[in-house]
């Protein structure tokens, strides 16, 4: 029993050792942007878990475009490459779902200095565009990530932003979208002051916020034709952010549901 109890342990310990040093890889990319963006990718892949799950879960695809959709300085980009670096060393985390192999990375922002950074951190290993996720023609895919972007956008843009993306997921492809639960109270709360804050170091006193409910992007996904999942994803943050995995079914069957329903509604807030 000791000697179970220590090799369990002991693998436990192994993986994460593998997890680290896959997030210090990822990071280190960022070291040649300067102090800040490596500070930055340091703290961020070590305390945010939307990484490491996006990894272990299995929910990108083994091959094909994975688009980036408000990637900012591009650390899931970077975080990707160093899966498939680690993997390929052996050195990825024991009972993780396999990395991506084959798969070519595309991001876009409408920040020029997120963009330059990175280019400059990811070089030849993402094509990355400076483009307002608006009116940016997206490229087919097989798997459309957003994290953290879409409330920054109104209720309509929000809905033809996501319209779009639906139309250039392939069949079968994946779109995995990361936001603030809209109806968890003081968690929620707190990631309106969080971004409030933000917007204001930034200069942009006059930023508007809309919100919804993790049911609510559910179903908005849900009628674009992807069968989803939701889970929290707050790690060691005091926020409610949520994750919402939808794979775009083969073939539609029947209308899409209305994302309009009437008892669906954004929390708007003025940042």
């Amino acid at each position: 029993m000791n000697d179970a109890r220590a090799r369990s342990e002991l693998d436990a310990g192994s993986a994460r050792d593998a997890e680290a040093r896959l997030l210090r890889d990822a990071a280190r990319r960022f070291s040649g942007a300067g102090l800040g963006p490596w500070a930055f990718a340091s703290l961020k892949l070590r305390i945010d878990p939307i990484y490491r799950e996006l990894l272990r879960q299995g929910m990108l695809p083994t091959s094909g475009l994975i688009a980036d959709l408000g990637c900012g300085q591009g650390l899931t980009l970077s975080v990707i490459r160093s899966a498939q670096r680690q993997h390929e060393r052996r050195q990825f985390p024991d009972g993780w779902a396999p990395p991506p192999r084959d798969v070519e990375l595309w991001g876009c922002d409408v920040r020029r200095p997120q963009v330059a950074i990175a280019r400059r951190a990811l070089g030849e290993d993402a094509r990355i565009e400076r483009a307002d996720l608006r009116t940016v023609a997206l490229p087919s895919c097989r798997a459309a990530l957003m994290f953290d972007s879409l409330h920054y956008l109104d209720r309509d843009e929000q809905d033809h932003v996501l319209d779009k993306v639906g139309k250039a997921v392939e069949p079968g492809g994946t779109i995995v979208v990361r936001e603030a639960d809209a109806r968890d109270g003081a968690r929620f709360d707190a990631v309106h002051v969080s971004e409030m804050l933000r917007a204001k170091l930034r200069g942009q006193w006059r930023q508007r916020f809309c919100f919804r409910s993790g049911e609510e992007w559910t179903r908005k996904l849900a009628s674009l034709g992807f069968d989803t999942r939701v889970q929290g994803m707050a790690g060691r943050t005091p926020f409610r952010n949520v994750i919402i995995h939808g794979v775009r079914r083969t073939f539609l069957s029947g209308a899409r549901a209305s994302s309009d329903a009437a008892s669906d509604g954004c929390v708007s807030q003025n940042g």
